[in-house]
């Protein structure tokens, strides 16, 4: 028996054909891949570690897609038909094919599309297959979850029916089955197909993990929603937020991409709640074309514009595809505020000549978002084989690619039916080590010498798979290169990082250590805290963490300013065992301060979050002027910023006899502006004001009541004049802060 083919909810076929001709689609990749230049002999990046022979062809199924997920001491890897279990090494502890892993709960013809989670809040395995009967119902949902963090340890299965929507029977089959967790549920997702392979609908599936987890093999009840749009992808969450995050775009392609987030849990006294959130804008898209081969060898499949993973960290959904280019497919990646509902961050990553296609993405705790996918070009040349490349989270751009294992042949293989695809992918797979958190599990298809034919395939093709480890220290391991901060949240990692400081509070000697540095913009008062860390991974399953700050690098107890180990402060947030810290810091406008992030001495150096909250004077000067004729004009406030009394707005050094244009906003935007910088974002821009014949004006107002303490304003003003760069002047920026 061979699987059916991919249902697409579009004419594919028609679109592949005529995608190479349809210039108006034309589009560079926003970060050209420097691997694929000639000249380049940079370092790979991130490092690649290992990388030995995943599970070979096994003449059953095309293409292999092949996933992974990685445990404390374990990985495992599946492809279509066999799931395997290998230690850390690459020894293969057990090879085991898909129909006699779960013939104890069903026989089916076929069992294809598995995906795999190591679930990291209950430290349980979890996969999940499509059981696929020809053109004859019941079909399945073949769920595993393993009883303890060893995959070599007893397993319950389940074989749930996929045809029924809730209650109701239909003759409708699952295909391209995902599972997305969080700290409660399991969330199922799948396209419906009749036997004709007609699209239906797409379905989605919640359930109690604490079913599964009671380890009795018992039954299992659901909550469905159905009659979606098709491919929606559930979240791999990581923290606790209070809903799960689901993401999709059309796959034809379009300009947004769709958000659904579901509350609740079943079974329970009411049911979960599925929310259409909106569309998230973003850069236009189309599905990817073909990927040429060399030698005039069969294009490779490359799918279509649907997203193919999702992670929730550190309050953002990442996603990826693969899209059209110029004129070759192209990875294409971003990052989602599905709070404020706004693309955080939107990139294609390619090259001209190359095709980039079936990329697979995780995120680890400092943000890095790791990307395995594959790459071949018909010009260079280049046989199919698997690439790898991070953006790191301090940064806004891509490392160069590296090969995780290079293609070694020309790829054509295809069932002996139409209509004669030759199948790659359908997608590939990144876990991010539990106990290493700042590495990474890839595995992907490649290439590989052909072999001999066997039935019911024709041609001469023959894939491999591949799994690699890379991985780092954290990026501001090292006590020289801190992270540069400013106010706000930021999540870090002391896994992996070493010993390059101390402080006067914890467990000194035993401690790993991270470092951030941090310039005052105004004085005031500066509270540091870590509160919400010890619980991030459940109550009192975090880390135990130190903060202290220091006048120098690396920060020792000679230079430290402050240090703070266990304090109430974080009581609240720190609902179990107090662990966290708390530090406030007395800051003077412009100097520079060095912030040490250590675990208490001998336990775990795990994940943390750092806040930042300055607590300022009312007026602060920002700086930032624009020259123009009188020389620096100057902006300063005064008053108390009670509700109700007077304040009082002084720009001095403007243009004589000139005019001033105010501009007020909530936040700070600090962006290229004539020349100069607008500080403000520019939520109110006034009038123009006329200054007097020395270039002043005064303005005194009474301030506003109600403004919630904190409260930031920022102000600046703006001078037409021919003094200035680009026809204008400006002011420094002004901060006021709300008392």
């Amino acid at each position: 028996m061979v699987r059916p083919p991919r249902g697409y909810d579009f004419d594919i076929d028609t679109y592949k054909q005529s995608a190479r001709h349809q210039t108006s689609r034309l589009r560079q990749p926003d970060q050209i891949d420097p691997s694929a230049m000639p000249a380049y002999a940079g370092p790979e990046a991130p490092p690649y570690l290992q990388g030995f022979e995943g599970e070979p062809d096994n003449w059953v199924n095309i293409p292999p897609d092949p996933i992974i997920a990685a445990g404390p001491d374990h990985l495992m890897q599946a492809v279509n038909n066999v799931i395997r279990i290998t230690t850390k090494a690459g020894s293969v502890l057990a090879s085991v094919p898909m129909p006699t892993w779960w013939s104890p709960v069903v026989t089916v013809e076929l069992t294809f599309d598995p995906w795999l989670h190591y679930d990291h809040h209950d430290q349980r395995w979890v996969m999940i297959a499509t059981g696929f009967n020809y053109c004859s119902a019941p079909f399945y949902y073949l769920i595993a979850t393993s009883h303890t963090s060893d995959p070599m340890g007893p397993w319950s299965l389940w074989a749930l029916e996929a045809n029924l929507d809730g209650a109701a029977y239909t003759d409708y089959w699952a295909d391209y089955p995902k599972i997305g967790l969080d700290d409660t549920n399991f969330y199922v997702t799948s396209n419906q197909f009749s036997c004709s392979g007609s699209f239906k609908h797409a379905k989605i599936r919640v359930m109690a993990k604490s079913q599964f987890y009671a380890n009795t093999g018992g039954s299992i009840s659901w909550w469905d929603f159905w009659g979606l749009p098709s491919s929606i992808q559930p979240c791999l969450t990581f923290g606790l937020p209070d809903k799960e995050w689901l993401v999709r775009t059309p796959s034809f392609g379009g300009s947004a991409v769709q958000v659904y987030s579901i509350t609740g849990t079943w079974p329970d006294a009411s049911p979960p709640v599925l929310t259409d959130e909106g569309s998230i804008p973003v850069a236009s898209y189309s599905a990817p074309p073909n990927a040429e081969q060399p030698g005039g060898a069969p294009d490779l499949e490359t799918g279509d514009a649907r997203l193919l993973g999702a992670v929730y960290r550190n309050g953002k959904v990442w996603t990826c595809q693969a899209v059209y280019g110029s004129p070759d497919s192209m990875c294409r990646y971003m990052q989602l505020d599905v709070e404020n509902m706004t693309a955080t961050f939107d990139r294609t990553y390619g090259a001209t000549g190359y095709s980039y296609f079936y990329p697979a993405i995780n995120v680890d705790p400092m943000g890095n978002m790791v990307s395995v996918f594959s790459r071949c070009s018909a010009t260079a040349p280049e046989f199919a084989g698997a690439r790898f490349t991070q953006k790191r989270g301090h940064e806004d751009f891509f490392q160069v690619s590296a090969p995780l294992k290079a293609g070694e042949s020309t790829y054509d293989k295809v069932y002996d039916f139409a209509p004669y695809r030759n199948r790659w992918g359908d997608y590939g797979g990144v876990a991010i080590d539990p106990v290493n958190t700042t590495h990474a599990w890839l595995t992907h298809e490649y290439a590989k010498p052909p072999g001999t034919t066997i039935p019911p395939f024709i041609g001469d093709g023959e894939w491999g798979t591949w799994i690699g480890e890379v991985g780092q220290p954290p990026v501001n391991d090292d006590g020289f290169s801190p992270i540069i901060v400013q106010e706000g949240t930021y999540y870090g990692t002391l896994n992996g990082a070493t010993t390059d400081g101390g402080s006067s509070c914890g467990f000194v000697g035993a401690d790993a250590d991270v470092w951030y540095v941090y310039t005052a913009p105004c004085s005031g008062i500066l509270d540091l805290s870590t509160c919400g860390s010890h619980d991030m991974n459940g109550i009192d399953e975090g880390t135990d963490t130190v903060i202290s700050v220091h006048s120098g690098l690396p920060g020792t107890v000679a230079n430290e300013i402050i240090c703070s180990d266990d304090n109430p402060f974080c009581d609240g947030t720190d609902v179990g065992e107090l662990r966290d810290s708390y530090a406030p810091l007395a800051v003077t406008q412009g100097q520079f301060y060095i912030i040490r992030v250590a675990n208490f001495g001998g336990s775990p150096a795990e994940d943390f979050q750092l806040h930042l909250d300055l607590h300022a004077a009312p007026w602060c000067d920002l700086g930032m002027a624009l020259a123009g004729t009188n020389g620096l004009p100057m902006l300063s406030g005064s008053g108390t910023l009670d509700g109700g009394t007077l304040a009082t707005l002084n720009l001095t050094g403007g243009l004589p006899g000139g005019s001033a244009y105010f501009v007020l906003g909530v936040g700070a935007l600090q962006a290229p502006f004539k020349g100069g910088t607008l500080v403000p974002s520019p939520d109110v821009i006034s009038a123009g004001l006329p200054l007097d014949g020395g270039g002043a004006l005064e303005i005194a107002f009474a301030w506003p009541v109600g403004l919630p303490v904190g409260a930031a304003l920022y102000w600046q003003s703006w001078i037409p004049d021919v003094g200035g760069p680009v026809g204008f002047a400006a002011s420094n920026g002004l901060l006021s802060t709300q008392p």
